[in-house]
């Protein structure tokens, strides 16, 4: 997330690319590397956390007028928008000093539920891979998205309490009991 190594070292381990390219930083103590993602996604749902960015391209896309914009949005290095996108729907500059981690309270039940479930679902992704090439094409799609879902589900007990605050606010806004709504 800091300025400095924002797309920077792309290969992680292997980074022969970075040095090819140019896109190799050298790690500075004084700067310690900050992991994350610079704007909030607020959620454990891996589908939205891999899909996000995409959706945030085709929403300015979408909001171009300028046909080039519109399609230069999704060829264009991460962060860039359309000049007119950028004025009429700003984003806040971002301030590593104001990031908020996302950790919504969860109770003791609701983290066995996501430690069950996640073993569940390493022990599962190790037999789909240990014998997936025994399944036919349609048994390894069946496999690979009950594992997806799965994921789906530990995230959404994660992330549930988070959607348990915001609708005990919104309830105790206007006076109602759960219940009632």
């Amino acid at each position: 997330m800091n300025d400095k190594y924002l797309d920077k070292n792309y290969g992680g381990i292997f980074i022969v690319w970075d040095r090819l390219f140019g896109s190799f930083i050298e790690e500075d103590d004084a700067v310690p590397c900050v992991y994350g993602t610079r704007g909030p996604l607020r959620s454990w749902n891996p589908l939205w956390a891999n899909l996000h960015s995409y959706a945030e391209i085709a929403k300015d896309s979408w909001r171009a007028r300028a046909w080039g914009d519109k399609l230069r949005v999704w060829f264009m290095h991460p962060g860039w928008r359309p000049a007119d996108v950028a004025q009429r729907w700003p984003k806040p500059v971002f301030d590593i000093a104001r990031v908020e981690r996302f950790d919504p309270p969860m109770s003791r039940g609701a983290q066995a539920l996501a430690i069950v479930l996640f073993i569940a679902v390493l022990t599962a992704t190790t037999l789909f891979l240990w014998f997936a090439h025994r399944l036919t094409l349609l048994e390894q799609a069946v496999a690979a998205a009950a594992i997806f879902a799965a994921l789906w589900a530990v995230g959404r007990v994660c992330e549930r309490a988070a959607h348990a605050s915001v609708f005990s606010r919104k309830t105790a806004l206007r006076g109602l009991r759960p219940e009632q709504e």
